[in-house]
């Protein structure tokens, strides 16, 4: 059952799609960095969702760069280089 991620994912106030159009949303110079820490800081205690920030210890993420999500099938890790830029396209 994979429905804690869609729920991570697609949640209308606190899902990581809807933090992504937010910060589209944003005026000014908007990172990918500044996404992931928005991320970190709404989602960051999920059982399901991980970065380099919210776990230090975990060396197999470039930090301020990717995330990952335990899937039911796995880990899948993601990076936020261009999330921003394609999401606003």
């Amino acid at each position: 059952n994979n429905k804690v991620i869609c729920d991570l994912m697609e949640d209308n106030t606190k899902g990581i799609l809807a933090i992504l159009d937010e910060k589209c949303l944003m005026v000014g110079n908007i990172m990918d960095r500044d996404f992931l820490s928005h991320l970190d800081k709404v989602v960051g205690n999920h059982a399901h969702y991980s970065s380099r920030q919210t776990n230090s210890a975990d060396k197999e993420l470039r930090r301020d760069a990717e995330f990952r999500l335990k899937h039911f099938a796995g880990d899948v890790v993601y990076s936020v280089d261009g999330f921003i830029e394609k999401n606003r396209d």
